[in-house]
């Protein structure tokens, strides 16, 4: 079986993700940890978030995300480890959503797992939903973890 898991910076939503999935215990899962860096494109131009963090840190826009997302995957791939599911991480960029379900699509996955948390309506009309886009239109079945990591999905 083929999964694909959402993996947020979020770690506790990630975790969320995972501990659920392996409670599921799929027999012999191939699990991609997928992370993707959105960007900003015309907006950072605009704003010059990549100029100022650059001048402020050293480091460009892009190149701060990306440390983010390492981190993110190598925290998704040791709570994977720990459920010995065998795992990979992949890292893209681009809008999340449709990159995400590009990946599905690609990989074959079977199921899609993400994590999920309650935005408010104002934070999810100008943020949007990755999880109500897969809904809509993922190939595959979707599994979405709400909560605490500890009550979502705990192994017993």
């Amino acid at each position: 079986m083929n999964i694909t898991v959402g993996v947020d910076e979020a770690q506790e939503q990630t975790a969320a993700a995972i501990n659920l999935l392996a409670s599921l215990r799929f027999a012999s899962p191939h699990v991609d940890l997928v992370h993707v860096i959105e960007n900003l494109g015309k907006a950072d131009a605009l704003l010059g978030i990549s100029d100022y963090l650059g001048n402020a840190t050293g480091t460009t826009f892009y190149e701060t995300k990306e440390k983010m997302a390492k981190e993110a995957l190598a925290f998704a791939l040791q709570v994977a480890s720990k459920y010995e599911l065998d795992s990979k991480t992949q890292l893209f960029s681009g809008q999340i959503a449709n990159r995400v379900l590009e990946f599905v699509k690609k990989s074959n996955s079977d199921l899609l797992v993400l994590g999920s948390s309650d935005k408010g309506n104002m934070e999810g009309i100008l943020i949007g939903s990755v999880g109500r886009k897969a809904v809509i239109n993922s190939p595959s079945s979707i599994l979405i973890a709400k909560g605490n990591s500890e009550k979502n999905g705990k192994l017993k």
